[in-house]
Order: C-alpha cells, then sequence, then structure tokens
C-alpha cells in the first residue's frame, strides 16, 4: 500500500506538534523507551481512527495479499486519496492540525472522513491527480491541506492563505466544477 518512508513520515507528522521546525526525537537516535512507547500509542490510535473512518482502509487491512484489495482503491484513474503516499503524508500532517487546535486523533479523522476522497474527481483532480497522464502530482502540500481543511469547514493554516488563487493557479485551465 505505501512504502515505509511514507508510513514513518506519517508517524513523524501526527507525532511532531504541528508548526515545530525541529523533529528531532524522531531523528536522533536511538529514542528511549519512554519516547518509542509514545509514538506507537499514537501511531496505533492514529490507525484505528483511520480504519473507523475508513471502510476501504479497514477492508485492505482485513484483507490478504493475494486478494489485491488495494487495486480496488488505486488504480490508472487515481483511486482513493488514502491509498496514495504523498496525499498519505499530507492528510496525516492535516490531522495533526486539527489535534493542535485541540480535536483528537478519532475526532480529526471523523471529521476529515466527511470528504469526496476520489482523486480522479474535483477538488482532487489536477491538484494531486494528472487525468492525461494518469500520475500523481506530488506536489502542493499547502493547497491540499488547505483543501482538506477548508472543506471539513476548519480556518485555513496559516490563515493569510488565500484558498482561491493557490487553487486557480494550481488547476490552471482545467474544466472544474470545484470552487474554494
Amino acid at each position: 500500500m505505501t512504502s515505509l518512508i511514507s508510513l514513518y513520515s506519517v508517524v513523524k507528522a501526527i507525532s511532531v506538534p504541528y508548526g515545530r521546525r525541529s523533529s528531532g526525537r524522531l531523528i536522533k537516535g536511538p529514542p528511549n523507551p519512554v519516547t518509542v512507547g509514545e509514538f506507537y500509542i499514537q501511531a496505533t490510535d492514529f490507525w484505528d481512527a483511520v480504519k473507523a473512518s475508513f471502510p476501504q482502509v479497514a477492508e485492505v487491512f482485513n484483507s490478504r495479499p493475494e486478494d489485491e484489495t488495494v487495486a480496488k482503491y488505486r488504480h490508472e484513474n487515481g483511486g482513493h486519496f488514502l491509498f496514495r503516499p504523498f496525499c498519505l503524508v499530507v492528510f496525516a500532517k492535516t490531522v495533526r492540525v486539527l489535534m493542535s487546535r485541540g480535536f483528537s486523533i478519532a475526532d480529526s479523522l471523523k471529521v476529515l472522513a466527511g470528504i469526496q476522497m476520489d482523486i480522479g474527481k474535483d477538488p482532487w483532480c489536477h491538484v494531486v491527480w494528472n487525468p492525461n497522464k494518469r500520475t500523481m502530482i506530488n506536489k502542493n502540500e499547502p493547497l491540499i491541506r488547505n483543501l482538506l481543511l477548508s472543506l471539513t469547514g476548519q480556518p485555513l493554516s496559516p490563515n493569510d492563505f488565500d484558498l482561491n488563487v493557490e487553487y486557480k493557479k494550481t488547476v490552471g485551465e482545467a474544466q472544474t466544477s470545484f470552487r474554494p
């Protein structure tokens, strides 16, 4: 489903308070057993909440590799947002933003679960997915994070981020019905 580096990035995103420049606790090693325990609990809470909020992820967790369940959610037309490593990491960083605002991991996931997650459709098409080349667009992280926040009714981060301008700049002349 995803790479080890992406999984590390997810743990780092949910473990380091949003806006903190240093993630040294995860880079310098070896960490002490208490720190490892804290990271383990947060990572476990995160994945439990992801499975509880996104049935697609739970289905993959409960499947066997030979079932090729991931192919239902990651395919030539894009697929589900969480089944692309870049999107998963930005998603985790957005969860961390919500946590910094007082949301629990579980509540953050419940809020985000209401968003349309098919990357072949608006608002993600031309932002994270190139429908012409059928490839990922692995950039636009601030735009993606702020789309996620906006779609949940949350303030943008940073507050002066101009979602309309950045969205229009990114999608260009592409036909899109989405209006941030």
